[in-house]
């Protein structure tokens, strides 16, 4: 008889933290709602009084396609950028072309789960840095991928510091390029 009474006490005890927090919840969102509108009128009146609209995006989440299509496609550019690069700077030890293939698809994988984690988690960051800190995940990877044993050896760190922002600028040209034609695509399938 005890118990039931502890229990209905923990019951009571549970539903008044609920309804505090919803209640709390509630009052930040009423003032978040006064904080905006106040900044509303505030660019209004710098504007000259013109109507300001807000206007929000809501990013679409890639499809499970898009995400094979997208590993896959990063996949082969790292491992012929990686390939290539090593052959005018030779930034790793390796013993057959297996390993730098190996080497590449570790560092497509740790690349791919940081920017997972990045843009999950990280999003605000990303926007302040204008997308400088989409860097991060690339040159943590390959630091991470390094250490995994028995892929490659680093010969030189400056070598492969330089081999890293060439992949990375090469990279990023090739995939602009590719998102060019496929907008192209696109844009002539819609018409």
């Amino acid at each position: 008889m005890g118990q039931d009474k502890n229990e209905k006490q923990e019951d009571v005890n549970v539903e008044a933290k609920d309804e505090t927090s919803k209640e709390k919840r509630d009052r930040e969102i009423e003032e978040a709602k006064k904080e905006m509108e106040d900044l509303m009128k505030s660019i209004q009146d710098h504007m000259g009084g013109e109507d300001v609209k807000v206007v929000k995006i809501k990013i679409p989440q890639p499809t499970f396609k898009q995400f094979i299509i997208d590993f896959i496609t990063a996949l082969l550019v790292n491992t012929l950028l990686i390939i290539g690069t090593n052959g005018f700077i030779s930034f790793v030890i390796w013993e057959s072309i297996l390993d730098l293939v190996l080497f590449s698809l570790y560092f497509t994988v740790v690349e791919k789960v940081l920017n997972f984690i990045l843009l999950r988690y990280f999003s605000p960051l990303i926007i302040k840095s204008m997308g400088l800190a989409l860097f991060i995940p690339s040159a943590l990877a390959i630091g991470l991928v390094v250490i995994f044993p028995g892929v490659v050896l680093i010969k030189n760190i400056v070598y492969a510091a330089l081999a890293l922002v060439f992949i990375l600028v090469c990279r990023n040209l090739i995939n602009g390029y590719i998102q060019k034609i496929i907008n192209k695509k696109l844009y002539r399938r819609k018409k």
